[in-house]
């Protein structure tokens, strides 16, 4: 079914979410944990010596991860199966807006933390998103959940602690973001 196209033009809403729920997996919120988790681990490693362009990578990584999980357990990937699903192309098109962000965050942060603070919380914003096409509330919480761990990291945290705090709540947020995609939350 790769590539496939289907006129969803009729399609109820309902259906629409169905199917897009059907077709989701775990592997995104799985490869986020592993991505931020790597972060956390080479920042607190690394210390100041951390590449600033280290902290744009974690939230890149978990697509081509989750592509690559997916492969191994023999599952479609977010590029197979309906190309023209609404859904999925919602999710997608939101990546270039949270694109758009990212530069923000970019040419405002001054730091390491203010980076990987607004890298974090932005990139959170995929959620809303995944979570209206469900018909859920649960990416809204995921995503807010997110944000609340990141202040929290980036407030409370010693100055040389605060990027890897906030790529372990980064990772800790997708706990609940895996157990949302797997059915197990509700909002």
């Amino acid at each position: 079914m790769t590539g496939q196209t289907i006129d969803h033009g009729r399609t109820s809403l309902t259906d629409l979410r169905a199917s897009y729920v059907a077709s989701s997996t775990d592997a995104m919120p799985i490869a986020g944990v592993i991505a931020w988790s790597v972060l956390a681990l080479l920042a607190l490693w690394l210390g100041p010596a951390l590449p600033y362009w280290a902290v744009l990578v974690a939230p890149a990584a978990p697509l081509p991860l989750a592509v690559l999980i997916d492969k191994a357990r023999g599952r479609p990937t977010i590029f197979d199966g309906d190309a023209s699903h609404p859904m999925t192309g919602l999710f997608l098109q939101f990546m270039s807006v949270i694109g758009v962000f990212v530069f923000l965050v970019i040419a405002i942060a001054k730091g390491p933390a203010a980076l990987a603070l607004g890298i974090g919380i932005v990139s959170g914003l995929i959620w809303v998103p995944h979570g209206w096409s469900t018909g859920s509330r649960a990416g809204m919480v995921q995503f807010l959940l997110r944000a609340v761990l990141c202040f929290a990291a980036y407030f409370l945290a010693p100055s040389g602690l605060k990027v890897p705090a906030i790529a372990a709540a980064v990772a800790l947020s997708y706990v609940h973001a895996i157990l949302f995609v797997r059915g197990q939350v509700r909002a």
